[in-house]
């Protein structure tokens, strides 16, 4: 009996947090309005091919991908408002690894081009994580010279 008890009392705690997370991941992005439909919220970017061409990446990591490509955008584009449909540019995917020196494990770490074509700019989007890590860290950054497709616009990086 002890041992079921000691078991419990473990598997608890950890139950109540991912049903926690759980409802937070899937709230996170959407408002229930008055009549109880459930809407997304108006100002973002939709990333239109992500499943085709981020096919590691989960869900909850494209989402917080597009919520930092909107407020880099939110940065760059006058008046930005509304949804902004954006594609990841062709042949920009790499996928490497980033390894700590610490304990010598190592972190999935992808980079690619992001084209916003109703703002007419592109972006160089860093996502190091995923779903088997603890944490997952994207970079939103301006686009390098040689990889301008649109003319060149008002766009600064924070200092790192």
């Amino acid at each position: 009996m002890q041992r079921k008890t000691r078991v419990l009392l473990i598997l608890l705690p950890v139950a109540i947090l991912l049903v926690g997370l759980s409802v937070f991941l899937s709230h996170r992005h959407t408002t229930t309005s008055s009549t109880g439909q459930t809407t997304t919220n108006a100002h973002s970017v939709k990333l239109d091919d992500a499943a085709a061409a981020l096919p590691d990446i989960a869900g909850f990591d494209i989402e917080s991908i597009q919520e930092a490509l909107y407020q880099k955008i939110s940065t760059t584009a006058t008046g930005a408002t509304g949804t902004y449909h954006a594609t990841v540019r062709t042949g920009t995917v790499t996928q490497t690894s980033y390894t700590y020196a610490v304990d010598n494990s190592s972190i999935p770490y992808y980079r690619f081009m992001v084209d916003v074509p109703a703002i007419r700019q592109s972006f160089q989007v860093t996502f190091a994580g995923g779903v088997h890590y603890p944490v997952s860290i994207v970079h939103v950054l301006c686009p390098p010279a040689d990889q301008l497709i649109y003319p060149k616009f008002e766009c600064t990086d924070p200092e790192q």
